[in-house]
């Protein structure tokens, strides 16, 4: 078992402990539908900030950017290798619809986004993993979009 495996199962085990005693403590059991829903949650979470973390240690230059191009890395991209992960895993993401809603910020630096546009990026994206060139994609995407917005 590799050390990462460990720390999820040491996760999960917290996870379920503290359900058990919350549970206890209030006399009332939640439904195996409502965990596979939560845990559906979590894993798209911790997608989530993977992808976000991993990208932070490749590319630390993100902090030198400014701030519209910072967090289209910083925000979208996590989002969409969120989504294109969870796919590869046969797992129900987000629609482009739940990614533009929590994206909010979007407009406020200066970058239009709706579904087709972000579904249009986000086939993009999928070409150059393809390809080999999702560095590539990364790097030209905050430039491309504050700049065509």
């Amino acid at each position: 078992m590799s050390e990462v495996d460990e720390i999820v199962s040491e996760a999960i085990d917290q996870i379920v402990e503290g359900y058990e005693e919350l549970s206890r403590l209030l006399n009332v059991k939640l439904s195996s539908k409502w965990f596979e829903s939560f845990m559906q949650e979590v894993v798209r979470l911790a997608i989530n900030e993977v992808a976000r973390e991993l990208i932070h240690i490749k590319y630390p230059e993100l902090d030198d950017l400014p701030e519209n191009e910072y967090l289209v890395i910083d925000e979208l991209v996590p989002a969409l290798l969120e989504k294109y992960v969870m796919e590869r895993l046969g797992l129900e993401g987000r629609s482009f619809e739940e990614i533009i809603d929590e994206l909010e910020w979007v407009e406020e630096v200066g970058v239009k986004l709706d579904e087709r546009r972000l579904k249009a990026i986000y086939e993009d994206m999928v070409r150059k993993i393809k390809e080999g060139k999702l560095e590539l994609f990364i790097k030209e995407l905050p430039k491309q979009l504050v700049r065509s917005s």
